[in-house]
């Protein structure tokens, strides 16, 4: 009947009575409906200009934006092992200032099971990229999930191990003994098949980290796995991810050669 209904009314009406689907919760919809009065009670709080403000539009879709591709991406990899119904928690490790964001989406998803979340945040970030907001909106939601904390060591040290942690954008300022001593903590804080996943966003500032430097400091580990930054899908070898558009497909083969910018996953 729904169908006869559909092939009747085609798009141009809605029947009365119509059930509309239950909203999704989301850092989007965070963004869309109070996002606004975050970025004006930060231009008031620092006496911004025009100009200023403007920018600071500009710098709150800009984290929004890489928080939905961390977080969507993130959310697959978490699925493809875990499934929608295991439960998870996970922590987000390091100074990525959406560290906090990527913890709430998490735990809104509905397609993955995350109890807890626990994101390292420093307090010298800018509010933009603060959770409390976020946090405050979906309070009802993320109510004794969500731990937020400027140190690293306490949040390892709050629970005996994690199934999944996050290492996102943090391991480039750092030198080779740094980075091996981090991944090393970490690794111990991670149970038995669970996960941590590395990503290095590429930037046209600032030191690169090579893809060749993360294979080698994750391989001792076990295999690596490799998730494009481009369609949240599992690189695998000589293997093109299909896509709608051949300019996609051309660069995410390009992306399965050379590995700039993809998703290290290493499954303890």
């Amino acid at each position: 009947m729904s169908n006869i209904w559909a092939e009747n009314d085609g798009v141009m009406s809605m029947r009365i009575g119509r059930k509309q689907p239950p909203e999704v919760h989301s850092t989007a919809a965070y963004m869309l409906r109070q996002g606004s009065q975050a970025v004006t009670r930060h231009a008031i709080r620092h006496h911004d200009s025009q100009s200023q403000s403007n920018n600071t539009f500009l710098r709150f879709h800009e984290a929004h934006w890489q928080n939905v591709t961390n977080s969507t991406i993130v959310e697959k990899i978490i699925h493809d092992h875990y499934g929608r119904k295991n439960a998870v928690k996970l922590a987000s490790i390091g100074q990525d200032k959406n560290n906090g964001l990527l913890a709430i989406e998490a735990l809104l998803s509905p397609y993955i099971n995350v109890q807890k979340a626990y994101a390292q945040q420093s307090n010298v970030v800018e509010a933009l990229h603060q959770a409390e907001d976020p946090a405050a909106y979906y309070g009802r939601e993320l109510e004794n999930k969500l731990v937020i904390d400027g140190d690293q060591n306490a949040i390892l040290a709050s629970e005996q191990t994690f199934e999944v942690i996050t290492i996102l954008n943090n391991l480039r300022n750092q030198d080779d003994d740094a980075r091996i001593e981090l991944i090393r903590s970490i690794w111990q804080n991670i149970s038995p098949g669970g996960l941590l996943i590395v990503h290095e966003q590429q930037s046209d500032n600032g030191p690169e980290l090579k893809p060749e430097k993360i294979q080698s400091m994750l391989s001792p580990l076990g295999a690596v796995k490799y998730y494009s930054s481009i369609a949240a899908s599992e690189h695998k070898p000589d293997v093109v991810i299909s896509h709608y558009s051949l300019m996609i497909e051309q660069e995410l083969k390009n992306e399965n050669i050379d590995k700039e910018g993809v998703y290290w996953v290493v499954q303890k």
